[in-house]
C-alpha cells in the first residue's frame, strides 16, 4: 500500500484532534490556507478550471472560514512581519493566487462580512485580462475535445505538429494536463487549432481582475503582492 493510500485510511483521526493540539505539536503558529477563486453556489461549473480541479463553491468557502475563526486569529501580510512569538496565540493568513475577478466578487463581500483578512498576489501579466493562465487554456481545449466534435483536419493538425492522436481522446487529456509552461506555444497552436479565440474569451468572460478594482481593494486595506512572469507568448488570434 502506498504512503499516500495510508495516510487517507487513517486521515479522519486528525479531525478528532483539536487543531491547536496539532499545531503545538509541530510547533507551529501561523497556517497558510490559499485559495485561487470560488464559485457561486448555483454555478455548474467553473469555465477555467472544471477539467483540471474541483473549485469550492461560495458556501463550503464560507464553512472553512468559520472553521478557521473558531480556532484561530486571523492575520495581514503586516501583522505576519511583527514578531509573534511574544504570546501564545494561533494565527491563519489567507491568501489567493492569480488576481481572478472571484475574489473581488464573491470573495471580498465575505471576508469583509467575516472581518479576515487576506492577501492576493497578482499576476500582472494577467491583470486587466491581458493573458490567460496557460492551465486555464489547456480546460478550455479539454472542454473542446469533450464536447466535440473534432474534425479529420483538426486531427491531422494535431497529429502533424504535436504528434498526438486525438482519436485516443483520453490519453490525449491526460497528456494535456501533464503540459507545462514551457509548452505554451503548444498549447497556444492548439488553442488555434480547436477555434479557442483567447483573445474574445478574455473580454467576454473577464477571468482576472482589472487595475481599478485591485486598486479599489489596496485603499481598502486588502494586501496585494504583485508578480510576473518574464515572456509571455500571445497566441494568434483564431476565428
Amino acid at each position: 500500500m502506498q504512503l499516500k493510500e495510508r495516510f487517507f485510511k487513517i486521515g479522519f483521526l486528525y479531525r478528532l484532534i483539536p487543531l491547536k493540539f496539532l499545531m503545538k505539536l509541530s510547533s507551529k503558529k501561523v497556517v497558510y490556507p490559499f485559495y485561487h477563486h470560488v464559485m457561486h453556489d448555483d454555478d455548474d461549473k467553473s469555465l477555467i478550471t472544471s477539467n483540471l480541479y474541483q473549485v469550492k463553491k461560495k458556501s463550503e468557502f464560507l464553512k472553512d472560514l468559520k472553521f478557521l475563526k473558531k480556532h484561530l486569529i486571523s492575520l495581514s501580510i503586516n501583522d505576519l512581519v511583527n514578531n509573534l512569538n511574544h504570546d501564545n496565540g494561533f494565527y491563519f493568513l489567507l491568501s489567493f493566487d492569480d488576481g481572478l475577478s472571484s475574489f473581488y466578487q464573491t470573495i471580498v463581500p465575505i471576508l469583509e462580512k467575516e472581518s479576515i483578512k487576506a492577501i492576493n498576489f497578482v499576476n500582472t501579466d494577467f491583470l486587466d485580462n491581458r493573458e490567460l493562465f496557460f492551465r486555464y487554456k489547456v480546460n478550455l481545449i479539454i472542454d473542446k475535445l469533450k464536447h466535440g466534435p473534432i474534425s479529420d483536419s483538426q486531427k491531422k493538425e494535431v497529429q502533424k505538429h504535436i504528434n498526438y492522436n486525438v482519436s485516443h481522446t483520453d490519453d490525449f487529456i491526460l497528456k494535456l494536463k501533464a503540459l507545462k509552461y514551457q509548452d505554451i506555444i503548444v498549447i497556444n497552436h492548439l488553442c488555434v487549432v480547436f477555434e479557442i479565440n483567447i483573445v474574445n474569451f478574455l473580454k467576454q468572460e473577464e477571468p482576472y481582475m482589472n487595475s481599478k478594482q485591485v486598486a479599489e481593494l489596496i485603499n481598502k486595506g486588502f494586501n496585494i503582492s504583485f508578480t510576473h512572469i518574464s515572456k509571455v507568448f500571445r497566441p494568434p488570434a483564431s476565428g
